[in-house]
């Protein structure tokens, strides 16, 4: 079955064995890079992952327009099919995939908890999608405080796993760099990208109390898909 091969094939596989689960509903994931490296890439074959599971994704953009997003998707889908995949197969499975998929979009300056949790209450109130996992792509981290994100872990409680793009900083940047690493301190998964002269490498840098762990996995910058190094 073709959903069955995505499943079976991914290689985000690695990173469920190495940190013991996908996130569980109540936990927060982030994925590290700075500007352009991947971070948007991953979240959607994250994202993907989650749909083919029969999850509900909310995809919650701070940056970009409902058709970019959607467009992510599908660049991202496409280069996920194998060439040997029946083209009406892997049409049939997207259209079904992409039921469990909500793409909400904020400008950068009117976007806040608050207002996500406004959204999503009046989404579960008219029963319009119920989501299993949200998707945050550029939340501020340099301008937001733990409380901020405890409130919405409290407000979460245990509906849904929560996945953010954060914007690494430079290191001499060190008021912004430390505000960043405080509040990640109590996610429950951390994963960043690191790149070099031939490859970007994704590595582990948190998963549970569990500190730095190689993954042997790395992004194709031609597809924006993971691989094994």
């Amino acid at each position: 079955m073709l959903r069955q091969d995505f499943l079976s094939n991914n290689i985000l596989n690695i990173l469920r064995e190495k940190h013991g689960h996908y996130l569980s509903a109540g936990e927060f994931g982030a994925v590290l890079s700075r500007a352009g490296v991947g971070k948007t890439a991953l979240l959607v074959q994250i994202a993907i992952n989650e749909m083919l599971l029969h999850k509900k994704v909310l995809h919650i953009s701070l940056n970009n327009p409902v058709e970019k997003v959607k467009l992510w998707y599908s660049e991202v889908f496409k280069n996920l099919c194998d060439s040997d995949y029946d083209v009406r197969q892997v049409s049939v499975l997207w259209e079904d995939i992409i039921r469990h998929r909500f793409i909400m979009t904020f400008n950068t300056g009117e976007f806040s908890l608050s207002k996500l949790e406004e959204r999503l209450t009046d989404l579960s109130k008219e029963d319009v999608f119920l989501p299993d996992v949200l998707i945050i792509d550029d939340y501020p981290f340099d301008k937001a405080d733990k409380k901020q994100l405890g409130d919405l872990e409290e407000f979460m409680g245990k509906k849904y796993s929560v996945w953010f793009s954060v914007r690494k900083h430079r290191k001499e940047d060190s008021e912004n760099h430390n505000n960043i690493a405080d509040i990640l301190n109590d996610f429950s998964l951390i994963v960043e990208f690191e790149p070099s002269s031939e490859k970007i490498i994704l590595n582990i840098t948190k998963s549970g109390n569990k500190k730095k762990q190689e993954s042997d996995i790395c992004l194709d910058p031609h597809t924006m898909l993971l691989n094994k190094q």
